[in-house]
Order: C-alpha cells, then sequence, then structure tokens
C-alpha cells in the first residue's frame, strides 16, 4: 500500500514540478530583450528603440564613457540617450547614480528623450537634472567587449518647463558595443545631446 501511494504521488509531482520549472525558465528568459534594443515606461506609455553603443576613451583623456543611442524608427521620429562618462577607471557591473553628486557630479551620469512636437514645429526635449536633483539611475548589469545589459530609471525634466517632470520606469537595454570614440559632443560638458549632436553621434556608428 505505501509502495503504491508512492508511486501515485510521483506521478502526480514529476507533471507539476515540470510545470513549474517550464514557467520559470520562460520567465527569466523573457526577462532579457532582445539585442539591438531599449525599452522603457515613458510617461505611462511602453515604448520600444532600436539601440546602439560606444565604450570608448577619448583623445587626451583617462575618461571611460559608455554612450548608448537609440530611435524608434530608421527615419528617428524619436530619440533616447544613455550617458555613464566616470572620471578614471572601467565601467563595470553595478549601480551609477546621480544621488547626493550635486552640481558636480562623477560619475557623470545622464540621459534623454527627444521627439518630434505634434504641431510639427521642431522637437520636444526631457534631459536629465543638471543640478542632481531629479534621480537617474543605470544599473550595468553584464558588460564584454562586445555588449552591454542593463536597466534604467529616471524622473527627466521638461526643458519647456523644469518645473514639470517625466517618469522612466522599467528601463532596460541589450545592446552591441562598438569601440570607436565618438564625437566630442556636449554630454562631456553635463548637457544632453542636441537634435543635431544625437544626428553627428548616430552617424558616426554607422
Amino acid at each position: 500500500m505505501i509502495i503504491a501511494n508512492l508511486i501515485k504521488m510521483k506521478r502526480f509531482l514529476l507533471p507539476a514540478i515540470c510545470i513549474v520549472l517550464i514557467f520559470t525558465s520562460c520567465k527569466k528568459k523573457s526577462e532579457v530583450i532582445p539585442v539591438g534594443t531599449l525599452s522603457a515606461d515613458i510617461g505611462g506609455t511602453t515604448m520600444t528603440f532600436n539601440a546602439y553603443a560606444t565604450y570608448s576613451i577619448p583623445v587626451n583623456s583617462t575618461n571611460n564613457q559608455l554612450n548608448i543611442g537609440a530611435n524608434t524608427s530608421a527615419g528617428s521620429s524619436a530619440n533616447f540617450n544613455i550617458w555613464i562618462h566616470p572620471s578614471g577607471g572601467q565601467i563595470v557591473k553595478g549601480t551609477y547614480t546621480n544621488a547626493g553628486l550635486g552640481n558636480n557630479p562623477d560619475p557623470i551620469v545622464g540621459m534623454d528623450y527627444i521627439y518630434p512636437r505634434p504641431s510639427g514645429t521642431g522637437t520636444k526635449l526631457y534631459l536629465s537634472d543638471p543640478n542632481n536633483v531629479q534621480p537617474v539611475s543605470i544599473t550595468i548589469t553584464s558588460i564584454t567587449a562586445s555588449n552591454v545589459q542593463g536597466t534604467f530609471t529616471a524622473a527627466l525634466l521638461d526643458d519647456d518647463n523644469r518645473t514639470k517632470t517625466l517618469s522612466v520606469i522599467n528601463g532596460k537595454f541589450n545592446v552591441n558595443i562598438r569601440n570607436r570614440s565618438p564625437v566630442q559632443v556636449s554630454t562631456l560638458e553635463r548637457k544632453p545631446l542636441s537634435e543635431s549632436e544625437f544626428t553627428e553621434f548616430k552617424n558616426y556608428q554607422n
């Protein structure tokens, strides 16, 4: 009787265990987004971008730089940029944040979001807080010579009215790295990329 009961329990438990393992495997797999993409919930809307990255040490500098640029289409209808510029040393796994850094941050971390205005006149810009009051957090979960993956969150300022913020949550990126020195854009001066600078930076990668 005992053996018979054990056999019945085994028949019941094995399928249940398999279902749990399959569910867990699928869940873990879904947490990694495809290579070449960046996604985030921006102002309550989930958006996915085509993305690329450069990691470099510019000439006459010891500052490592990681720049990630992303756009929603070949026509670049909306752009999202992320940067980490620590002073010296390699960029490794870990969290980079502007918390408590004030006006003299190290590392320099930031992001901006640019898209065409609905009126068709120019672009709308949201940017990370230059005074580091509004939070920016970028976590590198994996980095090799050819690929970087991570997560991010931020409260971006409305460039038209800097008392307003735009929430960026559930951010993820999985991008291949092109080891070229980027053009000297204004992010090195702790400012967001302008539309023309983003276009120059993006074209440089092609």
